[in-house]
């Protein structure tokens, strides 16, 4: 119903709510959006609680207080049923966005810091001699790493491998965390 109709029934004031698309609830309609706020939360994607969204603006559209509304005021209601649900079901930007994930080759690498960055600073000395000219030492951290991995084993990479699995599994070390 409109506000200006609400307005009219001193009673019904206490139990209306005003939502932001300035429309006014009645208490049958905000029961119904009430018993269904966390069912729309609880959708695991935008395209399924659009879908509940819609199911539950018809079911309000189809209570008795809804039959005789306007083609506007109805409008007004589908458009305040959307703004109610959007204000309420907000996910949380609590969430995390990125996960490292922990591959046999960067497991060797934390396992051997210095000697990868020992190898990147030769390469680069060795380019420099060379006559090349390399813009920083970094530009050898891949091929410093490749080397290092193709000199290690079956068994390492192997050992490197279900170390990663691990830690994208449980988490790292404390320990290496902590360097």
């Amino acid at each position: 119903m409109s506000s200006a109709i609400a307005e009219s029934d001193p009673e019904s004031e206490s139990q209306i709510i005003q939502t932001p698309a300035s429309h006014t609830f009645l208490p049958t309609q905000l029961q119904l959006l009430q018993e269904n706020v966390e069912i729309v939360k609880a959708a695991d994607n935008v395209k399924r609680r659009h879908k509940l969204i819609k199911s539950i603006r018809k079911q309000i559209l189809a209570l008795p207080e809804s039959k005789n509304l306007s083609v506007e005021v109805k409008a007004d209601l589908a458009r305040a049923v959307d703004s109610w649900f959007s204000v309420r079901t907000r996910r949380s930007r609590n969430t995390v966005k990125f996960v490292k994930v922990w591959t046999g080759r960067l497991v060797m690498y934390e396992e051997n810091k210095q000697r990868v960055n020992e190898l990147k600073s030769e390469l680069f000395e060795k380019a420099r001699r060379h006559g090349k000219e390399p813009t920083n030492a970094f530009s050898y951290f891949q091929q410093a790493i490749t080397k290092i991995w193709d000199e290690a084993s079956k068994e390492e990479h192997a050992r490197y491998g279900n170390v990663a699995k691990r830690w994208n599994k449980e988490g790292v070390s404390r320990e290496q965390k902590q360097e």
